[in-house]
């Protein structure tokens, strides 16, 4: 679970890039009507908002396993875990915020339960972060400005481009986007998501992602698989597993999402 913020990075940067980067389409052309374009391919896709979710929390329950299999066998280790409780709450402005709760006082935590805390804390609120955008937002905006639109291998290629940022965004004929790129001087980064075809549209089940820092420092790769179940009708992730490397050290995280508040839109 070390340095937890440079496995974010890529996925904050990326829905950065995708909410602020994209912020422009083409002119109309005859070849391509790309407004109409957009406009179909954003209906591709799950919306829980549009379908009248309003906002919910859950509890977030890590398997800690990997953590005590690092420490010396130390029976008040598994009570100090055992008595954590993290909680999500997801606003109705699609703010996320993490709270702790513990039952269990007066022990001093080992420094690598410290660090595995910090870690799965920040990776939790960035994974809803990322998992928002594809199943509460869109992950196509409307554009207006200087991008092209242009068929590609069957699908479809959306590029944008200004004098600090390059966004490219790959899309099957059937709209499901395959694969981002961004580019920044800081940055070179890739994520490939992974849908379910729903009735109710995409749903996003996983995503790979690569992240390279010019600096050369801090490289991340990780996959991220993602469980759903029904919740009043919603689509909501009832975990995720991931799979991660920064630099030549591996990292894993695998949580559970239980005891869900939902709250439907009046």
């Amino acid at each position: 679970m070390s340095h937890p913020l440079a496995l974010l990075r890529l996925g904050v940067t990326l829905l950065i890039l995708m909410q602020c980067g994209l912020t422009g389409y083409g002119q109309r052309t005859a070849v391509l009507d790309r407004q109409e374009l957009i406009a179909q391919a954003r209906k591709a896709y799950y919306n829980g908002k549009s379908l009248g979710l309003a906002e919910f929390s859950c509890e977030v329950k890590p398997d800690w396993t990997p953590v005590l299999a690092k420490l010396p066998s130390n029976p008040e280790a598994q009570k100090v875990i055992d008595a954590q409780h993290f909680r999500i709450q997801m606003s109705e402005r699609d703010e996320f915020k993490l709270t702790t709760r513990t039952e269990f006082f007066g022990q001093k935590y080992d420094p690598e339960i410290a660090k595995a805390y910090s870690g799965m804390k920040e990776l939790t609120t960035e994974f809803f972060a990322m998992w928002t955008t594809f199943m509460l937002r869109n992950p196509l905006p409307y554009l207006d400005g200087p991008c092209q639109v242009n068929t590609y291998e069957g699908g479809y290629r959306i590029s944008c481009q200004d004098p600090s940022t390059a966004v490219v965004v790959l899309l099957r004929e059937d709209f499901a986007i395959t694969e981002i790129k961004a580019n920044t001087p800081k940055i070179s980064a890739v994520i490939r998501p992974q849908f379910q075809k729903t009735t109710g549209g995409f749903i996003l089940v996983g995503y790979d992602s690569d992240y390279r820092p010019t600096s050369g420092v801090g490289k991340t790769k990780r996959h991220v698989e993602i469980r759903y179940e029904s919740r009043l009708d919603f689509q909501l992730p009832s975990g995720m597993k991931m799979d991660g490397q920064i630099d030549d050290q591996a990292v894993k995280l695998d949580v559970a999402f239980v005891d869900y508040n939902v709250t439907k839109r009046k």
